[in-house]
């Protein structure tokens, strides 16, 4: 893949109900050594891929990770300590991981059930904080669910972080300096963070923004020293919330206005700015990006009319700003620039896929 420096594409197509045919797209980067590029996607009839490419080479090799009616609903793969994982919502509302190490010259997945039956309800998210991997989900009647697994264990500790009736849309979670740090749709379209100490037992519950405010599963990432937080707004506005470090209190921003933004926009820190992604209100791919400590977001429309066909992700890959998502005819979409560059390159991951049995 021209332009890649040592990383990894993770491409999870994610659905927020089993009929959906949309897929939402996730980036990590694998390792400092590793020259594979690698794409997880919702392969036909509700199966999981992982579809792997050598930095440079033409074309991409596909493993089935997880057979047919095993994924419902996945967004989120990570390199924890020396391993790719990969979790999602699996048959009958379960929770699933699938991982494999990257040094181990294998691509043989191993799969775990973190979860039973009715315990997890849309796409969960998996990322290491301290020396753990931490996944968090909706649980049942609305509830937040937090699950950790120590590096090199073999069991993993579910946490109520917040009980029912308080979490409204997948939530997602990041290390902001030394502290995990959950956010979440609350009741009445609130915003809603946790957060922990790392190696703590007890989490906090603060609110960002009161009712009728977000109205998506948010997104957060660090920028320098501070967490920056992305979301849905009223009237599918474009908002985000930043709080410096050791701060409690969040400052908002409307990025953009009225009928600027659909579905749910991905916030990360590339260089010293932090970037969301976002699909535009002709299906268009937007980009908007504000300097560390900048008060300004400036939009970048990388793709134009009809290009972005599910919610998009970003992500630092090297040295470029990646997004992903899928695009027209089900395939499988790559958009990146070389970090100081104004131009965006496209190139196709995979495809045409295959819609998803009941689509």
């Amino acid at each position: 893949m021209t332009g890649f420096a040592v990383a990894a594409i993770a491409l999870v197509a994610s659905l927020l109900t089993s009929t959906t045919t949309a897929s939402a797209l996730s980036l990590t980067q694998i390792g400092e050594s590793t020259n594979v590029a690698g794409a997880v996607n919702r392969g036909p009839d509700f199966s999981l891929y992982f579809n792997s490419q050598t930095i440079g080479a033409p074309k991409w090799t596909n493993v089935e990770v997880a057979g047919a009616d095993t994924t419902y609903a996945q967004r989120s793969i990570a390199q924890v300590g020396n391993s790719l994982v990969i979790v999602a919502e699996g048959a009958d509302d379960s929770l699933d991981a699938y991982w494999y190490a990257i040094n181990s010259g294998s691509q043989a997945w191993t799969s775990e059930q973190v979860a039973a039956a009715d315990t997890t309800y849309g796409a969960p998210w998996v990322t290491q904080i301290g020396e753990s991997a931490v996944i968090v989900s909706q649980g049942p009647g609305n509830s937040l669910d937090a699950y950790s697994q120590a590096i090199g264990g073999t069991t993993w500790t579910l946490d109520q972080v917040a009980g029912a009736d308080t979490t409204y849309a997948p939530p997602s979670i990041a290390q902001i300096g030394n502290s995990a740090m959950i956010v979440a749709k609350g009741r009445n379209n609130t915003l809603d963070d946790y957060y922990q100490t790392v190696g703590a037992t007890t989490w906090t519950a603060r609110r960002i923004a009161g009712a009728h405010t977000s109205y998506s599963i948010p997104s957060i990432a660090q920028v320098g020293d501070s967490a920056v937080v992305a979301v849905l707004g009223p009237t599918n506005s474009l908002d985000s919330y930043s709080q410096t470090s050791g701060s409690r209190s969040w400052t908002s921003q409307q990025v953009a206005g009225t009928d600027s933004t659909y579905w749910y926009p991905s916030v990360a820190a590339v260089g010293d700015d932090a970037v969301i992604a976002a699909t535009g209100p002709t299906d268009s791919l937007d980009a908007y990006t504000q300097a560390e400590g900048g008060t300004t977001w400036s939009l970048d429309e990388v793709a134009g009319t009809d290009t972005t066909y599910s919610f998009p992700s970003v992500a630092q890959i090297g040295g470029d700003t990646v997004i992903v998502l899928q695009g027209p005819d089900y395939n499988y979409m790559a958009y990146w620039q070389a970090m100081g560059n104004t131009t965006w390159n496209q190139e196709l991951i995979a495809g045409p896929a295959k819609k998803p049995k009941g689509a």
